[in-house]
């Protein structure tokens, strides 16, 4: 088991938390950085890579607006992670 936790901070947010448990005294960081009106399903794997899906079903948008999203260990090094629609 890894020392990284992915972190949703409710069922509909705005964004994905990552919280290293070595590190326990730095502040979690905002891995979305409010790009999505909503997230939800964060889960993260053995090798550090965060996926998570953000779907957003507004009555106006058919279909809804949807997708699963990654984001790689290495794409975590950077300051500003960057998602990939897969």
């Amino acid at each position: 088991m890894g020392s990284l936790i992915a972190i949703s901070a409710g069922p509909l947010t705005s964004d994905i938390f990552l919280l290293d448990r070595n590190q326990l005294q730095a502040k979690a960081r905002d891995l979305t950085n409010k790009e999505f009106d909503s997230t939800a399903a964060v889960d993260i794997s053995l090798n550090g890579d965060v996926i998570f899906s953000n779907f957003v079903l507004l009555f106006h948008e058919i279909p809804p607006i949807k997708g699963l999203r990654l984001i790689t260990n290495e794409e975590l090094k950077n300051v500003n992670p960057h998602s990939t629609l897969t």
